[in-house]
């Protein structure tokens, strides 16, 4: 699934189908709610392009939407997806192979990103819509996490914030892991400690 362009180009479906209503449920479900939206999610996809991929990079952010997009990417709304678990890598306790690693990089690259674009809009339509309804920043932050994670599911959040886990470097907390990165987990039978990939 995840080595399938026919696949990531559904994906891109995701959030016109479940961002929509999630939204517009937020913004009050008025008459009008869909249609404002709608014109959130597209200035957002706008502004991914005008990015150049990176919606961050965007001319047209003001510093506290580009802060908002940054704190999502640290704290793992956006980058934290499922192409490497769809690729057969994260969530079956395969052994850490380097080459295994790279080609599931490959494969996976065109789901993550389209996963990552449809979060990255999702999550700046939903802060916008926030703010207008008179959040404060922070608060729109939370807001616009929770928002897009319940229109792309929250794929990395099985433990809470303090949850570390024990990495070839060293603890880190679960946020701070890259996907890719070899850490410690033990078997399914409970008996051997092995390496893995995030």
């Amino acid at each position: 699934l995840a080595g399938s362009p026919k696949a990531a180009l559904a994906n891109l479906f995701q959030t016109p189908i479940m961002g929509v209503g999630i939204l517009a449920a937020f913004d009050g479900a008025k008459l009008n709610s869909v249609a404002r939206v709608s014109k959130q999610l597209l200035k957002a996809y706008a502004d991914f392009g005008r990015g150049l991929g990176d919606i961050k990079q965007s001319s047209k952010l003001t510093a506290d939407e580009r802060n908002a997009v940054e704190q999502a990417y640290e704290i793992g709304i956006i980058d934290k997806t499922q192409g490497h678990d769809l690729a057969g890598v994260a969530e079956t306790g395969i052994q850490y192979n380097a080459a295994r690693e790279k080609a599931m990089r490959v494969i996976s690259w065109g789901f993550h990103h389209t996963e990552r674009l449809n979060r990255e809009v999702t999550f700046l339509a939903a802060y916008r819509i926030a703010r207008d309804k008179g959040l404060a920043h922070e608060d729109a932050i939370t807001k616009a996490g929770d928002l897009t994670w319940d229109a792309h599911f929250d794929y990395s959040n099985c433990v809470d914030l303090e949850t570390e886990c024990l990495t070839i470097n060293g603890w880190k907390k679960w946020n701070e892991l890259t996907i890719g990165e070899k850490v410690m987990s033990i078997d399914d039978d409970g008996r051997t400690i092995e390496v893995n990939l995030v």
